[in-house]
């Protein structure tokens, strides 16, 4: 009687985990959103047809096109795996666009295309609180794990042998880590007092280099101008302690955008809490008045997760 090697289980891709991304959106109103997001998915309960469901929330800063508006969006996902690599599900959030409380409802679908990249898009309904919905739009983009995602059976996901662009050598080296924090800025002329929070991942490279990307939302409190900023930022750990870092950023103050160029340092107490200062330059996009300020800071880090 012949014997048959028992079938190798298919392979499954683990949706939780930490991400960062990128996208865009287009809605029926004739505006276009550039947007970052970071976020986070969770394993869920129950399954279907051998996946599981899945849940998350994600946190989105954009500027909206041609307007120049803000855009600041929390929304929450959850639905099922419905396919190797594929999760379908429903999405709502609340926002603020230009300092209107918005909220937005829709479903998505996502499809990974390496163990560390995946593809999303949604088909949004959005309005103004207290109405119905006032546009319709599509937000698409891409996400990228902060920590390879799982297969049983060390399967690969679908696409994976295009050998697109090998992203680990920006993010995948040898740490993460997730930040929240707040700040006083200071902006000598007008006299401005500018307090803030932030968010942002720094990422450890070799010979100490670590390169970040970094939120921040501020009101200027004798104006009350909002800002939103985002940016990248690269640092030099000298030790243990002590880290020197530049950074670039563009935002939006009172829906005007904006850039800044600046340089920092930052005293680590703890493996959780940095203290930091900052001084910077800022200006309109492509405009040639410049204003000096400084800000002084607080940083907690989560625990990074494992390379």
């Amino acid at each position: 009687m012949g014997s048959s090697a028992l079938a190798a289980p298919a392979p499954v891709y683990n949706w939780s985990g930490l991400y960062v991304g990128v996208g865009g959106g287009g809605y029926s109103s004739g505006v276009m959103t550039l947007e970052g997001n970071i976020g986070a998915k969770f394993d869920g309960f129950g399954g279907w047809g051998g996946g599981n469901i899945y849940y998350g929330v994600e946190g989105s800063a954009g500027i909206q096109l041609p307007t120049n508006r803000f855009e600041l969006w929390a929304y929450g996902k959850a639905g099922p795996e419905i396919g190797q690599g594929t999760w379908l599900y429903g999405v709502g959030g609340i926002g603020v666009i230009d300092m209107t409380p918005v909220w937005g409802i829709g479903a998505g679908i996502e499809k990974n295309i390496t163990d560390r990249l995946s593809l999303y898009g949604e088909f949004l309904g959005r309005g103004s609180f207290a109405s119905t919905p006032s546009e319709l739009g599509f937000r698409f983009g891409a996400h990228y794990a902060l920590q390879p995602t799982d297969y049983n059976g060390g399967g690969k996901p679908f696409l994976s042998g295009l050998n697109g662009p090998d992203l680990s050598g920006l993010f995948g080296s040898t740490s993460h880590s997730l930040y929240i924090g707040g700040s006083l800025g200071f902006l000598p002329d007008p006299g401005v007092f500018i307090s803030s929070v932030e968010f942002g991942v720094n990422c450890m490279h070799a010979a100490d280099l670590e390169l970040g990307l970094r939120g921040r939302i501020g009101l200027q409190l004798d104006y009350n101008y909002l800002e939103a900023w985002g940016g990248v930022a690269v640092g030099k750990n000298i030790n243990d302690h002590f880290k020197l870092y530049g950074f670039g950023e563009l935002g939006t103050i009172n829906s005007s955008l904006v850039q800044s160029l600046g340089v920092g340092v930052e005293y680590k107490l703890g493996s959780n809490v940095g203290l930091y200062g900052e001084g910077f330059e800022f200006g309109a996009l492509g405009g040639s008045s410049i204003e000096i300020g400084s800000r002084i800071g607080a940083r907690w880090y989560f625990d990074a997760p494992p390379p």
